[in-house]
């Protein structure tokens, strides 16, 4: 049995050192819907999965087929350090059309791919929640505010260690909650 063909739903972040995605959005003539062309080596949104060709299905989970090209940027850049794309390349575009499914980002086979490790600029802000974490644990600001983030949970661990019966107040569960949730922002219809 043969695989079906998976829509990708990538997520291109930003990089602090630059202000583009790095693909173009063009339109194919007597062909309806917007396509990525040519993707920058290196870039954001060759580090997401794009693909030069992919069809865009989606932006930040709202359906862009029947929209034109400037409606399209728009949404693009509704959110100004990140924006999901879920694209179908040829192939998949084929396969639901004969099998009559819409293609969203819902469907149970869709490809969920997220920038390289280390290429996400809210590493730092990881960064530095977990060290606003371990200041409101340990009540105090670490000497060497650059320290790692190794040294950071190590100071953490030492803490739960020495004091493993006290519980988070509610605002350092918040802080806790912050640094480790993934956030995906969609748009109101």
């Amino acid at each position: 049995m043969s695989s079906v063909p998976a829509p990708r739903l990538c997520t291109i972040v930003k990089r602090d050192d630059k202000d583009e995605y790095g693909f173009n959005l063009y339109k194919k003539k007597n062909t309806p819907g917007q396509f990525i062309g040519s993707i920058d080596p290196g870039s954001p949104a060759e580090d997401a999965g794009l693909k030069d060709g992919d069809k865009l299905v989606e932006v930040n989970g709202i359906d862009v087929t029947q929209e034109n090209h400037k409606q399209v940027v728009q949404r693009i850049r509704e959110i100004p350090t990140q924006v999901t794309v879920l694209v179908v390349d040829n192939n998949c575009e084929e396969y639901h059309k004969e099998k009559k499914i819409k293609i969203t980002n819902l469907l149970p086979h869709v490809l969920h791919i997220s920038p390289k490790i280390g290429t996400k600029p809210d590493d730092k802000i990881e960064k530095l929640a977990k060290n606003l974490q371990a200041i409101s644990i340990i009540g105090e600001i670490p000497n060497d505010v650059n320290k790692t983030v190794d040294d950071t949970e190590e100071s953490i661990e030492k803490l739960e260690r020495t004091d493993s019966s006290t519980s988070l107040s509610s605002s350092e569960k918040s802080v806790h909650s912050q640094s480790t949730d993934s956030v995906r922002s969609t748009p109101s219809p």
